[in-house]
């Protein structure tokens, strides 16, 4: 297993009410990819129980969940969930967006290369 300094990109995903976010984080885990570092959530004050179906996932990924104080644009909390993470690449993935592994494995490869 990969050690944190190790690991290549975190995932930031902005969220605002979709609880689809579920189906996106089962996504990250079937992708099974240890290069994978921080899951970031940036959550633009849901009034849907965002907080508690991100929290099921906290004993699979390691993940930084972030509740704006107040409401954003969607681009200001585009970029707060890149501010969160702390890995030497990151990418965004939409909360209801699904992720398949090869497809992520090739961005990976991407980066290695470079």
């Amino acid at each position: 297993m990969l050690t944190n300094s190790e690991k290549l990109i975190d995932i930031c995903i902005p969220v605002l009410n979709d609880l689809e976010i579920r189906n996106t984080l089962d996504s990250i885990l079937s992708c099974g990819l240890s290069e994978i570092s921080t899951i970031c959530i940036s959550d633009n004050m849901s009034e849907n129980p965002i907080e508690q179906v991100v929290s099921k996932f906290s004993d699979k990924l390691d993940i930084r969940y972030f509740r704006t104080g107040k409401r954003l644009s969607f681009e200001k909390n585009f970029i707060q969930s890149g501010l969160i993470g702390s890995s030497k690449f990151i990418t965004f993935c939409g909360a209801g967006d699904v992720l398949i592994g090869r497809d992520l494995q090739k961005e990976i490869q991407l980066l290695n290369d470079d």
